[in-house]
Order: C-alpha cells, then sequence, then structure tokens
C-alpha cells in the first residue's frame, strides 16, 4: 500500500514461508530493490494480471501466483484474465483467502 516498513512485514513472512518449499523469489529481499521489482510491482499490484504481465513473470521463470484474497477480492482480481489457457488455479483455500495459480507456457 506504501514503502512504510509495516507495509513490508507480510511480504517478509510470506518470502519466509517460500523458502520451506525451495522457491527462488523474483524480486530479492537484501536490503536494496533490484529495477526489475519495481516493473514487477506496478505490472502486479495494478489489480489485473494482463498477458504482457505474465510473459514478465515468465521470463523471470515465475510459475506460481499466490492470490491473498484479503488484499485482492475476487470481485476486484480479474480473475477472466487468470483463468486463460495461460494460468490454472491449482489451489484454493476459502478458509484462508488464499489462491495459488500456475502460469501454463506451454
Amino acid at each position: 500500500a506504501s514503502n512504510k516498513v509495516s507495509d513490508f512485514e507480510v511480504t517478509t513472512r510470506w518470502m519466509f514461508f517460500q523458502t520451506a518449499h525451495g522457491k527462488a523469489m523474483i524480486n530479492g529481499y537484501s536490503g536494496f530493490f533490484p529495477r526489475h521489482y519495481f516493473d514487477n510491482r506496478r505490472a502486479v499490484w495494478s489489480g489485473v494480471l494482463t498477458d504482457e504481465t505474465l510473459v514478465l513473470l515468465a521470463r523471470q521463470d515465475v510459475d506460481l501466483i499466490v492470490a491473498d484474497r484479503r488484499k485482492f477480492p475476487r470481485t476486484d482480481f480479474d480473475l477472466a484474465s487468470l483463468e486463460t489457457p495461460g494460468v490454472v488455479r491449482v489451489f484454493e483455500d476459502p478458509q484462508a483467502e488464499i489462491d495459488v495459480y500456475r502460469i501454463v507456457t506451454e
């Protein structure tokens, strides 16, 4: 929502949890932000994942997208764009309000 330190707490928790899955992060987090972090942030935080955004993420070897429904309710998040042949929902947890999508590039 902003660049206050407290706004990054949730992101930090997600990054910690991802280590259990052995997945690389696309934007790092070592006290600096690589240039592509801002491109990713602009593209993803718009709330609409366009084909262009999916191509950007796929080029960075992203294969999973986690959608926190508390931040992006289904009524606001453009699922029509996600439910294309290029993106498949592979997990949903209604109680935790989390959906996971896989980017399919072939």
